[in-house]
C-alpha cells in the first residue's frame, strides 16, 4: 500500500507541475496579447503616433515573445504526454499487481 501512495503522491506532484507550467505559459501569452493590443492602438490622444521604427521594433519584440510562447506549449505538450504515459504505466502496473492479489486471494482452501 505505500507504494501505491507513493505512486499516486508522484503523479500528483507531476501534475501540478504541469499545471503550475500551464499557468505560466497562459501568463506569457496574455503578455503577448497585451503586447499586440499596444503595437496596434495608436495613440491620437496627444497628437502623438508610432514611428514605422518603433512599430517595428515592438512587432519584432511581439514575435520574439510569440516564438517564446510556442516552443513552451510544444515543450508541454512533450511534457504532458510524458507524464500521461507514466500514469498510464503506474495503472497499468497496480492493475497488474491487484490481479496477482486477487490470484492469491481466490486460491482454494484446502
Amino acid at each position: 500500500i505505500h507504494f501505491y501512495k507513493r505512486q499516486i503522491f508522484m503523479m500528483e506532484e507531476a501534475a501540478a507541475e504541469l499545471d503550475t507550467k500551464f499557468q505560466e505559459t497562459e501568463r506569457r501569452l496574455d503578455t503577448v496579447a497585451w503586447k499586440v493590443d499596444q503595437l496596434v492602438k495608436v495613440d491620437t490622444e496627444g497628437g502623438e503616433s508610432l514611428s514605422a521604427a518603433k512599430l517595428l521594433q515592438n512587432l519584432q519584440e511581439v514575435k520574439k515573445d510569440f516564438s517564446t510562447v510556442v516552443k513552451e506549449v510544444e515543450q508541454l505538450k512533450t511534457d504532458q504526454q510524458t507524464a500521461m504515459a507514466a500514469i498510464l504505466q503506474e495503472f497499468q502496473t497496480a492493475m497488474g499487481t491487484a490481479e496477482q492479489l486477487k490470484g492469491r486471494l481466490d486460491l482454494p482452501q484446502e
